[in-house]
């Protein structure tokens, strides 16, 4: 009786721990958007975007573009007012090496759309891209009527 349960917990462990560790590991870009979404809620732009980049090697912390997007996330509570919350509205993970995220973010003035894209070369997920907008008008509005049309074919 003691070697089946020995084998079974073998088993368990030979065949199953490794999937659920790839799928653990798969969601690493959520850990990375809270670490930054943190940072912005401390009111640490600069420090946040500093962050979400310094997993690419591809792209440096100098580089025009990044200088550009400091700059104007830094600037960002003096136009929408004081960070309040974030929520995750859509993400697609594409064949498991491209994953688009986007997240409602809600400033005193309006809300703001942050869009994040990871990519996974070979084994660890790195940002790919950021941005940031006010216009959620249509997003919100598609995403409204996809839930709206999929209460209706119920």
């Amino acid at each position: 009786m003691q070697n089946k349960t020995v084998a079974f917990i073998f088993i368990i462990f030979v065949f199953f721990l490794p999937s659920i560790s790839v799928l653990a590991g798969d969601d690493v870009y959520h850990k990375i958007i809270d670490d930054f979404m943190a940072r912005v809620k401390k009111g640490e732009s600069t420090e946040a975007i500093d962050f979400l980049y310094s997993g690419n090697p591809w792209i440096s912390n100098k580089s025009d573009s990044i200088i550009n997007l400091k700059n104007k996330f830094k600037n960002l509570t003096e136009l929408v007012g004081q960070y309040n919350s974030h929520e995750c509205l859509h993400e697609k993970v594409v064949a498991g090496r491209f994953a688009y995220v986007f997240y409602f973010v809600a400033y005193d003035r309006q809300p703001l759309k942050f869009i994040f894209e990871f990519y996974k070369p070979k084994n660890d997920w790195m940002i790919y891209s950021f941005a940031f907008n006010g216009e959620l008008e249509d997003d919100i509005e598609k995403s409204a009527l996809g839930e709206m049309f999929k209460q209706n074919t119920k």
